[in-house]
């Protein structure tokens, strides 16, 4: 099955969610240069049924505890690790929520799964990159990635 997913999508969903959320607007990075380094944060939700696949969500620590600072009403040395995972498995599970509503249906989106480190890579065995965007908030890096079930 032939999805016309395009990076344009996923950037005005993505772009709709964090104005929500953050009310601020994201800017589109020039290169792939600006992807998240040291420690960052990524949540992943998995879609199932008729269209399967993953939306994985990642931004650099700092974006990570300025954006759950906002989303929480609290000052920046106040975030815990646990409301950090929070704050980005929820951006991720109203990302994809939202790119699900795109694919063909009836489908299921998962419960969000959060990764917190430095020098980790992701991989969901049996995908392949659809589409990403790069965007940036404040100069941070916001890098959202579609994956499908491979062929």
């Amino acid at each position: 099955m032939s999805i016309a997913l395009t990076a344009e999508d996923v950037e005005q969903v993505t772009r709709t969610v964090w104005l929500a959320l953050v009310e601020k607007e994201l800017e589109r990075a020039d290169s792939t240069s600006n992807r998240p380094e040291g420690r960052f944060l990524t949540g992943c939700v998995q879609i199932t049924g008729e269209w399967e696949g993953a939306i994985v969500v990642s931004c650099a620590h700092s974006l990570a505890v300025s954006t759950t600072a906002f989303m929480f009403d609290m000052e920046v040395d106040e975030v815990t690790r646990e409301e950090l995972q929070d704050a980005i498995g929820e951006l991720a599970n109203m990302i994809g929520g939202n790119i699900k509503g795109l694919m063909p249906g009836p489908s299921r989106l998962s419960l969000p799964t959060v990764v917190d480190g430095t020098d980790y890579s992701t991989k969901i065995p049996g995908s392949e990159k659809m589409v990403e965007s790069l965007l940036l908030s404040s100069g941070e890096p916001l890098v959202v990635t579609v994956l499908r079930r491979a062929s």
